[in-house]
């Protein structure tokens, strides 16, 4: 039964005043009666002190509680804003390098003739900065001129005689050409010496210097000046024309105005309306050095490093005025003399191709090594061309083909899907409409008609010829030799050749080849090149 009794109580009017265990007995109340700190306490079982406050005290703590919060909230809401604002901008890496921007009173301004004259002298300061006022981008290499856009150079002196290479682009008092651009941002590497053996296009005579990398605030990459290094192309009507051209100067990254003005497009089309900015434009594109030797010569000084005279150029084909973008793309070392054209995206082009045409729309592709004097005329797309693919021309709309290694001299026409050619094959011509087709190894001098589909030819196959319309579901297995196939001389779809096979060993007889003609549709060849209510034809 519980004791009754009067409450007995501690009271205090201290602020904050809190008793402790050892001050109240087990029933006792402990009362704090201090204007706005109004409590009472009592000890529990566990001998803890527990307080209860007074409506006013809670409403005045939640309204501070509250206040706490949403300070908080604010400073986390900022943070975030400033993340996302980290994150997402483009200009992450520009803001690192322009915070290694030399500080202004550590750096002499010079010309190039005074700090070479300090050099000669052993005179730098080292750990001090120099800014060069009077850098021009110079080239003596045919083919090339620089457009000669002024920016200046900030370089370190390592010793009393030594400059490092590793240097800072900033904008040039009174420029107004990259009044756009975040110089800043780019990360460059210059050789004050003008050393002819290390860069072919080095001018002795009027030199300041050679910049031998650069990489832009939209991470393109050459190893040279592609601000200002432009490069000889053949131009009518504001497009490429490697026939009928005037021999123009045009930069790495080429946008021909309808006024037929060349322009820089890695600073004039980087922000493009309707599309999102970090997937058009001209970015994240790499183009690996040109040179006469492998990496270590050229680092030795015993090779020469060259201007590779690759080219992308907009707007060409059907997209006239409109420019859709050049971005993801990686072209390997020592890749000379290519021009890509209109909407160049996510290709890869390997080591040592030369005189390559690409046409508009080439998306995703892979260019085997030494894919060299190729013509793209039309849209090529998630293709795959094994190494040393040469003199071959592709026609319009080619998507997801896979050639073999060593194939030369192929023609392929219009709509052509999914091919894929085995090793060392050689003067193939498809015809429109052409699709799923695969050859085996070594086959040479195949010609497929329009609309042929789902072929198989193979392996050691030569001299085929599938010359008529609505040919379809072809297999010619090992082992054939100058075979011909094509459809009667009726002109209803019905005289077309159709689900043809035709056996191991048949018509081996290359001089003297055979032409199949059948007049009827879905019948199977299954003999050896006599099948029945069909005609067989010497020629």
């Amino acid at each position: 039964m519980a004791i009754k009794r009067h409450v007995q109580h501690i009271r205090s009017s201290v602020p904050e005043s809190v008793p402790t265990a050892e001050q109240l007995t087990y029933g006792e109340i402990a009362i704090n009666y201090s204007t706005d700190n109004e409590r009472m306490f009592i000890k529990n079982a566990n001998n803890d002190i527990i307080p209860f406050y007074s409506g006013k005290v809670i409403e005045e703590n939640e309204r501070v509680t509250a206040k706490a919060l949403t300070d908080v909230d604010q400073r986390l809401l900022a943070q975030e804003s400033e993340f996302n604002t980290y994150v997402n901008s483009t200009n992450t890496r520009i803001e690192n390098i322009e915070s290694n921007i030399p500080n202004l009173e550590n750096m002499e301004t010079a010309l190039y003739s005074d700090i070479k004259a300090k050099i000669n002298a052993s005179s730098l300061v080292p750990g001090k900065f120099y800014r060069i006022t009077d850098y021009t981008t110079t080239t003596t290499q045919e083919g090339t001129q620089s457009a000669g856009h002024q920016f200046d150079i900030i370089v370190l002196a390592i010793n009393d005689h030594t400059l490092s290479e590793n240097a800072h682009a900033i904008q040039h008092e009174g420029d107004t050409y990259f009044s756009d651009v975040n110089v800043q941002s780019w990360d460059i590497k210059y050789c004050f010496d003008n050393n002819k053996d290390r860069f072919y296009w080095a001018d002795t005579d009027n030199g300041k210097g050679v910049i031998y990398y650069m990489e832009d605030e939209w991470h393109n990459v050459c190893y040279y000046d592609f601000k200002n290094i432009m490069f000889t192309r053949k131009i009518l009507n504001k497009k490429f024309d490697q026939e009928n051209g005037v021999d123009t100067m045009v930069y790495t990254f080429t946008w021909i105005t309808e006024q037929s003005e060349i322009e820089d497009a890695s600073i004039v089309c980087q922000d493009m309306i309707g599309y999102p900015s970090n997937q058009w434009g001209v970015r994240n594109n790499r183009i690996l050095p040109f040179s006469a030797g492998s990496a270590t010569e050229w680092q030795q000084g015993k090779k020469s490093f060259v201007l590779n005279d690759n080219v992308f150029i907009s707007p060409n084909g059907y997209f006239e005025g409109i420019f859709f973008g050049i971005c993801g793309n990686i072209i390997h070392a020592d890749c000379y003399s290519n021009t890509f054209t209109c909407d160049f995206n996510y290709n890869t082009l390997f080591e040592q191709s030369k005189h390559n045409v690409f046409g508009n729309r080439c998306q995703k592709c892979i260019f085997g090594i030494n894919f060299s004097d190729n013509i793209l005329t039309g849209e090529t797309r998630f293709c795959t061309f094994g190494q040393h693919c040469l003199n071959n021309t592709i026609g319009a709309l080619t998507t997801s083909m896979s050639f073999g290694d060593n194939c030369q001299n192929i023609t392929i026409g219009d709509n052509s899907t999914a091919l894929s050619f085995g090793n060392s094959c050689q003067n193939i011509t498809i015809g429109n409409n052409a699709a799923t087709m695969s050859f085996g190894n070594n086959c040479q001098n195949i010609t497929i008609g329009a609309n042929s589909n789902q072929i198989f030819v193979g392996n050691g196959c030569q001299d085929i010829s599938l010359l008529q319309m609505y040919t379809r579901n072809i297999i010619i297995e090992d082992g054939n030799i100058g075979i011909q196939l094509t459809s009667a001389t009726q002109t209803d779809n019905l005289s077309s050749l159709s689900n043809i096979k035709i056996t191991i060993g048949c018509n081996n007889d290359k001089d003297n080849p055979k032409t199949i003609t059948h007049p009827t549709l879905n019948d199977t060849f299954n003999t050896t090149y006599a099948p029945q209510g069909s005609t067989t034809i010497n020629i």
